[in-house]
């Protein structure tokens, strides 16, 4: 298989310096981009409609949304990046798949949407639009197969696909209580095999974690004291990975399904 470009060059970006894109590498990105783009096309063997995205620099922030987390903030995405992402669904076959109930979808966008009011980074935020479109091992419909995961990395870049692909495929039980310190770890639930990831890389999965079972809580069946006592009982485990916001609404959500103030507050986490 012919070595992707695009891929090298925005990795030697990151590597060269990841606050900063340079002004000509932006440019060349953006040609490389529509040239891989007339390669793939839009038959049968993309389910991905992949597309040049424009604005890809900007003067005083840069964000790569399809090829990492490159940015110098993690302030809230403005109406128009948010609807830029969400966008990014049109491309992905969800349409027709539920989600306790409901469509699919907008538990994807809910999720999103967490992650961002917690003022994660857009890797991140993209991670948590697209984080359960493999499968996961509780939830087995899957809007694309890991065969997938090149269009995906192009559609979102590789380190939010990666978050993506390791939410799905790991058993997050086991992630959220087996890392408490280094080395950190992540099983892949299909074979038992076990990988190591970086913190930052952990965290995320946190984060993405927490948001998704927040949105959904409303919306769930099985809210039995024996599910939610195992659910806090993880994210007591990690509270010092969430953020602020994340760490808020949990304490919210809790405090409101056992009507008393959650362990965290009690600790002072």
């Amino acid at each position: 298989m012919r070595r992707d470009p695009i891929r090298k060059l925005c990795l030697i970006g990151i590597r060269a310096n990841p606050g900063e894109l340079n002004q000509f590498v932006c440019v060349f990105v953006l040609y490389q981009l529509e040239e891989r783009t007339k390669e793939v096309g839009n038959g049968d063997n993309n389910p991905i409609n992949v597309v040049p995205w424009r604005g890809l620099c900007k003067k005083k922030r840069y964000e790569v949304l399809r090829y990492g987390a490159l940015q110098d903030t993690d302030a809230m995405a403005t109406g128009k990046e948010r609807s830029e992402r969400i966008k990014l669904l049109d491309r992905v076959p969800v349409s027709g798949m539920k989600h306790f109930g409901r469509p699919f979808k907008e538990h994807l966008i809910g999720t999103h949407d967490l992650l961002d009011q917690w003022e994660n980074s857009p890797g991140v935020c993209l991670a948590g639009l697209l984080h359960s479109i493999y499968g996961t091992k509780t939830f087995s419909p899957a809007a694309l197969t890991t065969e997938s995961r090149d269009d995906v990395r192009l559609l979102i870049g590789e380190p939010a696909e990666a978050l993506v692909f390791v939410f799905g495929m790991s058993d997050r039980k086991r992630l959220l209580l087996e890392n408490r310190s280094p080395p950190y770890r992540w099983i892949d639930h299909r074979t038992g095999e076990q990988t190591e990831i970086d913190e930052e890389f952990l965290n995320g999965l946190v984060e993405m974690e927490v948001a998704n079972f927040i949105e959904q809580m409303p919306f769930r069946t099985d809210k039995a004291d024996s599910v939610i006592r195992d659910m806090r009982h993880r994210f007591e485990s990690n509270l010092s990975r969430m953020s602020a916001g994340a760490r808020d609404e949990y304490n919210r959500v809790f405090d409101e399904l056992f009507g008393r103030v959650p362990v965290s507050a009690k600790l002072g986490g």
